[in-house]
């Protein structure tokens, strides 16, 4: 009877040790690979940006603001018969002048009005309406917003094809079979529009020709990075 026990206690040991033999074989490191993919997509803006001013001097405050406030008006005025124009007016600012004894001698100000259109051949009309009422104060193009979603979806898209396609060339170079373990989509902190290009002149009131700058583009960026594991 203790013989039997003996025995079969070696052989629940042999087994055991078997099986662990198998689990710690089956648990050898595979062949591990980080890799990252950059993509980029190059992006026409299609809003034109232009800023002017209104400027004042008066003997008051009260009149340079009535200067501004009848300037603006006027350049809004004539600016709203554009239903595609999108207008914003800020930074009113009303100042003192005052010479060497620190007296006031008279009042200036400025107010901004900044203008956002569509790419199109009618903003020549207002832009030289604009001009006979207000300053020039420069001009710049970008990226909007649906434009922007637009893009970021197909970068998305491609960045993914290409992460994928970049995986299979590193796989077929050890001429090995893989699988993808771990994938993180970096996107860059993308501006939603372009950075501008501005020009700045001092523009008379009298009739001028609009002014022409090339839109230029701007370029979105994604990172994708992961890890792919090879079948040896």
């Amino acid at each position: 009877m203790l013989s039997t026990q003996k025995t079969l206690s070696v052989l629940i040991l042999t087994f055991s040790l078997a099986l662990l033999n198998f689990a710690q074989a089956d648990d050898s490191p595979k062949h591990q690979i980080q890799f990252e993919h950059y993509e980029t997509l190059e992006v026409t803006p299609d809003v034109l940006r232009v800023s002017f001013k209104a400027l004042g001097d008066g003997n008051s405050s009260q009149e340079v603001t009535q200067q501004l406030n009848t300037a603006m008006q006027q350049a809004v005025r004539s600016l709203n018969k554009y239903p595609q124009l999108k207008l914003k007016t800020e930074h009113l600012q009303v100042y003192p002048v005052r010479d060497r004894d620190r007296k006031i001698t008279h009042w200036q100000g400025s107010q901004s009005l900044q203008v956002l259109s569509p790419l199109s051949a009618e903003n020549e009309t207002w832009l030289k309406q604009v001009q006979s009422l207000l300053s020039y104060d420069g001009m710049g193009y970008q990226v909007s917003e649906a434009l922007q979603k637009e893009s970021q979806t197909i970068l998305l898209h491609n960045a993914l094809k290409n992460y994928q396609q970049h995986a299979k060339q590193i796989a077929k170079a050890f001429d090995e079979e893989f699988k993808l373990t771990k994938t993180k989509i970096n996107a860059q902190p993308n501006r939603a529009y372009a950075p501008p290009m501005m020009m700045r002149a001092a523009v008379a009131a009298e009739s001028i020709p609009a002014p022409a700058i090339s839109e230029g583009t701007t370029t979105l960026t994604l990172t994708i990075s992961g890890t792919l594991e090879l079948d040896d």
